[in-house]
This record gives C-alpha cells, structure tokens and sequence, in this order.
C-alpha cells in the first residue's frame, strides 16, 4: 500500500491536482475504514458519509491543517428526471439538497443487525408485526438479536412501535 499512495502523490504532484480516494469502512462501521493504516495517515482530509436512521450526513472526522474537524454537513438526495429512455421511460437521477445534519450519534452507532432492520423497515410503506420483521430474517440473524435491535430503534425513535406493530420513523426514511 506503500507504494500505492506514493503513485497517488506522483500524480496529484505531477498533474498539479487534487486526488480524491474513495474508502470504505467493513461490517463494523465504528472501527472505521478497512486495510492499512497508512491510508488514514497519508491523507489530509477525511469525510465520512453516513446514512442513519435520523438522516445522511458528511462528517468531517478527519482535518490535516484546519480546524473543521467535526464539522457535520446534513444533506438529502431528491430524484429528478433528466428525460426518457429509448424505451420511453423516465431516467432519472439524484441531487443532493442541503438539510439539517442529524444529531451525533450518541453512544454505539448502530450495528448490523439495527442496520438491516432499517433498510427492511424503510422498504415497506405500512407498519409490519415485529414478528414478521423477525421472520424476514430467519437464516441470517437469531430472533434475539433481531428482536434487541427493534428495542435499540424504537429508544432511539428511529422505529415507531404500537400493538405490536412497527414502522420506520418520518425521519428515517
């Protein structure tokens, strides 16, 4: 990886430009980005972009020579069309739009499990019985961790839960 970033800083030296790298964090998103170390510490600035339960944001988790470190920039993406297909379909695409950026995590961020609960939730358009939610995941979680995640998102009001019955929060979606 070394070598890598050393090509990488030719390139930005040579051609007199920035050099963007687009990163990835693994399954446990709060043990940040994957691979060599070396990567975090070769670069200026680092954004990290997020998409909870409350909202997407870019963060700035890491800063080299000011001091925006921290700083949390709240966004939304809106579908627009830009015309039809061949077949007479809309093609579309997305722009991002200011928004309010959602309140820091506070706490663990949320794990895998509570993450694919979102993603089935905000999928469905009506509320579903928790049970069903638990169905849906049966072979790939354990109901305990399925059902603890549902606890985890109804406390954090990413999840609105009544008899038995849950659906993802208005700002969640």
């Amino acid at each position: 990886m070394g070598l890598v970033i050393e090509r990488f800083d030719r390139i930005r030296t040579e051609c007199n430009a920035h050099f963007l790298l687009i990163h990835h964090s693994g399954k446990a998103a709060a043990a940040g980005a994957r691979g060599w170390s070396g990567i975090r510490a070769a670069v200026d600035t680092e954004i990290e972009v997020t998409d909870g339960p409350t909202g997407r944001c870019a963060e700035i988790t890491k800063q080299r020579d000011l001091p925006t470190k921290g700083e949390r920039i709240g966004f939304k993406l809106e579908a627009v069309e830009l015309g039809h297909t061949k077949w007479g379909t809309p093609a579309t695409s997305c722009v991002v739009v200011p928004a309010d950026a959602p309140d820091k995590a506070k706490g663990k961020r949320m794990g895998e499990v509570e993450g694919a609960v979102v993603e089935f939730l905000a999928s469905h358009k009506v509320g579903i019985k928790k049970n069903a939610v638990v169905a849906h995941f049966n072979g790939r979680y354990e109901k305990g961790p399925v059902y603890r995640a549902i606890k985890a998102l109804v406390a954090a009001a990413a999840v609105h839960e009544a008899a038995g019955m849950v659906c993802i929060a208005g700002g969640a979606k």
